[in-house]
């Protein structure tokens, strides 16, 4: 019951006690909704677990199987092992700490306060930095990527959306990423915007937005070429006439 919840804090003590000092950490509360967590020591322990990268997501086992079925692996040498973000940075909710101060109905990531219309008069501040190694996705692992991809391809980035034009609940159709067209499919970043139950994830192609993972959204894969390629004669880039990379 919602009275056993220790004073102040958003976790349930594993005997119902006020006080988990010596107890596991088996529930937290959220939006009004109370979630077993599997008996941890502590949070830490809990976040720990929770960000693993275990278990590949669709979105990675589709765009790798795509990627060798093109046969674009015979051309891998030509890429360049960027790191493609997952940030995870927790800023808000029960996720955050067992202390944290819920002021909505579901834990933070950082992207929500970057790009998110709800920023003090739409301020976005997209980044392009990645600031934990267990969420820089590269296929060599380094200093800073975790060398847990199949082949040099990801997905965009909200950020990147941002920085592209598409911003929150705004008309973007004037953006190197969309037809122009109401009717085109929303497509999957790969960052996570907020969590309880559901994982929310940003898709957009006209107007930001965020989705249930669950929602049948397309994949567009992203690579990065490396600065020693040319580019053949011809192409503007546009969709109708794009370059030619020799």
């Amino acid at each position: 019951q919602v009275s056993n919840i220790a004073n102040g804090h958003r976790y349930f003590c594993s005997n119902g006690a006020a006080s988990c000092d010596s107890q596991k950490i088996n529930y937290i509360v959220e939006g009004g909704h109370i979630y077993p967590i599997g008996g941890f020591a502590d949070f830490e322990d809990f976040k720990a677990h929770a960000f693993t990268n275990t278990n590949n997501s669709s979105a990675k086992n589709t765009i790798e199987s795509w990627f060798e079925s093109e046969n674009l692996d015979s051309h891998e040498d030509d890429l360049e092992d960027v790191i493609y973000c997952n940030d995870r940075t927790l800023t808000s909710g029960a996720y955050l700490s067992k202390d944290a101060v819920m002021s909505d109905y579901a834990s933070r990531f950082a992207a929500y306060d970057r790009i998110s219309a709800l920023n003090a008069q739409n301020n976005y501040s997209p980044s392009l930095d990645c600031s934990n190694k267990n969420d820089s996705f590269t296929k060599t692992e380094s200093a800073t990527g975790n060398g847990l991809l199949a082949h040099k391809v990801g997905l965009i980035t909200a950020d990147e959306l941002t920085l592209a034009g598409i911003v929150t609940n705004e008309e973007a159709n004037g953006n190197y990423l969309s037809s122009g067209t109401s009717s085109e499919v929303s497509f999957w970043t790969m960052t996570p915007d907020s969590g309880h139950d559901y994982i929310y994830v940003w898709s957009n192609v006209i107007n930001g937005r965020k989705n249930y993972a669950s929602y049948n959204n397309g994949l567009r894969p992203v690579v990065s070429l490396k600065t020693t390629m040319k580019f053949a004669e011809g192409g503007n880039g546009t969709t109708t006439n794009p370059y030619i990379v020799e």
